[in-house]
């Protein structure tokens, strides 16, 4: 019984410890205290690795985790933020997808941009949630968080980091149907690197 104990005790802790590095990395990328790397980042290698760090996840939700074509394209810009917000979006989609759904992450190629897209057959949200999803602790309402975890801050610091890198982030979701959430992110800062 004591062993039980002190396994929620630890795990709460956890849990905590984790919202607070939350906030704190929220308020570091919106007070503008930390500045964003800018290295080579090869996009299917980095929406690779980011699929496989859920891959248990999203097996011990029974939920399909999957990846689209590679889309072969390079960006300039920070790969741990960006594995970062890509992680975010998977987590949200695994954490609000019911068993025997699907997720899916794929990128696409353009000539000025990449297009990272994570679409889920999750829960889905109403328009008057949609919103304020960008908002801190916006899964603070019960009836969206019950049995899921996190600090309701995962959408909040992905959009951040995409404004950051000088990209956009679009939702589109629908009850009871999913999910896709639309990362675009520009191909200019490598040409302009490039150039000089």
């Amino acid at each position: 019984r004591y062993a039980g104990y002190v396994e929620s005790i630890k795990t709460s802790g956890e849990r905590l410890l984790g919202f607070f590095a939350s906030i704190l990395d929220l308020a570091e990328l919106e007070g503008g205290r930390r500045v964003l790397a800018e290295h080579e980042v090869d996009v299917d290698d980095m929406v690779i690795a980011t699929t496989r760090r859920f891959s248990a996840q999203a097996q011990r939700a029974r939920i399909a985790l999957t990846l689209g074509v590679p889309c072969g394209a390079l960006l300039i810009g920070d790969r741990f933020s960006l594995e970062r917000m890509l992680g975010n979006l998977v987590d949200n989609a695994v954490r609000f997808t019911p068993a025997g759904g699907k997720v899916t992450v794929a990128a696409y190629a353009a000539e000025d941009g990449v297009v990272l897209e994570v679409t889920d057959t999750g829960i889905g949200m109403a328009p008057e949630r949609l919103a304020s999803l960008s908002q801190p602790f916006a899964f603070s309402d019960a009836t969206l968080t019950k049995d899921r975890e996190g600090a309701g801050l995962g959408i909040a610091i992905a959009r951040t980091i995409v404004e950051l890198s000088g990209g956009h982030l679009a939702i589109d979701s629908r009850p009871g149907l999913g999910t896709t959430v639309a990362v675009s992110l520009p191909l200019r800062q490598m040409e302009q690197r490039s150039a000089a």
